[in-house]
């Protein structure tokens, strides 16, 4: 929906809130509409993400000032333009999986986003995935996978351990009777 040059997201009945630690982080100022999208989706999702916005690589000391929260996440979303560095530099600061955002902002040799987007699949740091164009819906989808798969792992480690009814893993998809789990196993 859109108004006044401003994006709106309507949700209709939002997911209860989850626990899972996301980290979305912009590059610059013009790479926040893209941000802001993969914020929203993932919100109504449930997951509620910390942003680190202002961080790219012309600005680093700002990015390193924030290593703690990008180690203690889940995943991250580097959502970037011009050459596409903060997907990598992310990488090498984070054992969570990265979903890199190529943006189409930019000047000069960017290409409306393209020369980000090669150097974000040409990163050398593991466990960056990356997600076409200016496509922050897609980012969180990625990462709402993410999350559910570790939910169920936990869900399921709890239910082999006989715990049941722990708050949050109950309602995880797919996964609707944590102590029925536990009595059949």
């Amino acid at each position: 929906m859109q108004g006044g040059g401003q994006s709106f997201t309507v949700v209709w009945r939002p997911a209860a809130v989850r626990t899972a630690r996301v980290v979305v982080a912009a590059a610059g100022t013009s790479d926040l509409a893209v941000a802001n999208e993969c914020a929203a989706v993932l919100t109504a999702h449930g997951v509620v993400p910390t942003r680190i916005d202002d961080v790219g690589v012309a600005g680093v000391h700002r990015l390193l000032g924030e290593t703690a929260t990008l180690q203690a996440a889940d995943a991250v979303v580097a959502v970037a333009g011009m050459e596409g560095a903060l997907a990598s530099v992310i990488g090498g600061l984070t054992a969570a999986p990265v979903v890199a955002v190529p943006t189409s902002v930019g000047y000069g040799a960017s290409l409306e986003g393209v020369t980000a987007m090669l150097a974000m699949l040409a990163s050398c740091a593991p466990g960056v995935g990356v997600v076409g164009i200016d496509n922050g819906f897609g980012a969180a989808c990625v990462v709402l996978r993410h999350v559910t798969g570790l939910e169920r792992t936990v869900a399921r480690s709890l239910a082999v351990e006989g715990i049941a009814n722990v708050e949050g893993i109950a309602n995880v998809e797919g996964i609707a009777n944590v102590e029925g789990m536990a009595a059949a196993e």
